[in-house]
């Protein structure tokens, strides 16, 4: 018979959860501090730098939300690839403003360009596309 996980048990899983999410994004600013900044300006053909920045730790490299931070969240991250080809690049950009599940909001992180250019990036790449017949 399994027990139900106490409140202190989740407080240490999420704790730990946080602990590695600030390690890894940690390691990537020290290796390059020019990147440090939520608001970097950047051009539309950067969204796979905006993706692997701020994503890619939880999503995971292929979007199947299997990356190192992600596999231990509850609710486990969206894994685009299983995602309805209906999906629009609204609804992950909202996801991605308000938040959603164990995401949180990106709305004071990244500006509404950043967050519109990632996703685009997560529609045109990760989510399937309609068969044509």
């Amino acid at each position: 018979m399994m027990r139900q996980p106490t409140g202190l048990f989740m407080l240490a899983v999420g704790v730990l959860i946080g602990l590695v999410a600030v390690t890894v994004f940690s390691s990537q600013f020290i290796a390059s501090p020019e990147r440090h900044y939520a608001d970097l300006s950047l051009v539309q053909g950067d969204s796979v730098i905006l993706y692997r920045r701020y994503c890619q730790v939880c999503h995971g490299e292929r979007g199947d939300g299997r990356g190192p931070a992600g596999v231990a969240m509850r609710p486990s991250p969206t894994n685009f690839l299983t995602m309805p080809n209906t999906t629009s690049a609204e609804y992950i950009y909202q996801a991605m403003t308000r938040g959603k599940g164990s995401m949180p909001a990106f709305g004071n992180l990244l500006n509404e360009a950043n967050r519109r250019s990632i996703a685009l990036y997560i529609r045109d790449v990760f989510i399937p596309k309609p068969r044509r017949e």
